[in-house]
């Protein structure tokens, strides 16, 4: 079922909470802009596969794919990286960070530590298989706390048609699709999003409402198994610690002392929002 945009995205002043699980902590962030607010959906067309380009089928060998942005019946399109959509006109299409990936900013630029892309991406025909890699090529699914590793041609561990993202700065994010029917098609993606200009709050217990649920605020987990060396290089790079702990409700005392002395080693642009 197709989520509600409304109910995705964070308004204005609301807040945000992303739960590492691996680690048990979690970042808690509250938008303080959104960036180009009413024109935040991108019509992107074809999913970036190539005439001709070797695709892996579901029997173990390749496809080449017969057209720009076709995906043959049982085959997979793996690890997609998303350029400008290719309608983007001169210089617009030169502008962006990255040209081979429009969601990738650096997390060591200060312009961009508080910068946090929301994506809410849809392709079709929507009974395409989506699996998300962070970093793209690292396959997310698995079974029996990550015994077994789920690729996309296994009868579960993916989504259909949709999927909702947190892109954090310093990650390329890899899109992996399937096509279990027997007939080719024509593929097309649209994303909403919403660029965030983020703060994180300088008021350990308004943190530990945040995280324990007593403020509202939107919640969303990051679908990784273990933290790798590079997602937790960027997340350094970007704030400087790897989240707050996530304490019992029973804990609030030795929650907000311990939140308390990691505020203040935060970059004060972090904690106003500000972006120079």
């Amino acid at each position: 079922m197709r989520a509600s945009l409304e109910d995705i995205f964070v308004e204005l002043y609301g807040y945000l909470t992303v739960f590492l699980p691996p680690i048990n902590t979690a970042y808690v962030f509250q938008v303080r802009n959104i960036r180009n607010s009413y024109f935040q959906t991108i019509p992107y067309g074809p999913l970036p596969i190539q005439a001709n380009q070797p695709l892996s089928n579901f029997q173990g060998g390749t496809t080449p794919a017969p057209a720009n942005g076709v995906l043959p019946g049982f085959t997979i399109a793996p690890s997609l990286i998303f350029p400008p959509p290719a309608t983007l006109p001169q210089p617009a299409s030169l502008s962006v960070y990255d040209r081979t990936d429009m969601w990738y900013v650096p997390a060591t630029a200060r312009q961009y530590q508080n910068t946090l892309f929301h994506i809410y991406h849809i392709v079709s025909p929507q009974h395409l298989r989506i699996q998300l890699e962070i970093p793209a090529g690292t396959n997310l699914s698995n079974f029996q706390d990550n015994r077994v590793i789920l690729p996309i041609i296994s009868p579960f561990g993916y989504t259909r048609g949709s999927i909702e993202v947190i892109q954090f700065p310093g990650i390329h994010y890899g899109y992996t699709y399937a096509n279990d029917t027997n007939m080719s098609v024509i593929t097309n993606a649209k994303f909403y999003y919403r660029e965030y200009q983020i703060a994180i709050p300088d008021d350990p217990s308004i943190i530990f409402g945040v995280i324990t649920g007593r403020i509202p605020s939107k919640k969303y987990v990051l679908p990784v198994p273990t933290i790798s060396g590079q997602v937790q290089s960027a997340l350094q790079s970007a704030y400087g610690f790897l989240g707050f702990k996530v304490y019992s409700i029973t804990k609030q005392g030795e929650a907000i002392a311990t939140y308390r002395q990691i505020i203040e080693k935060i970059p004060n642009f972090l904690l106003t929002g500000e972006t120079t």
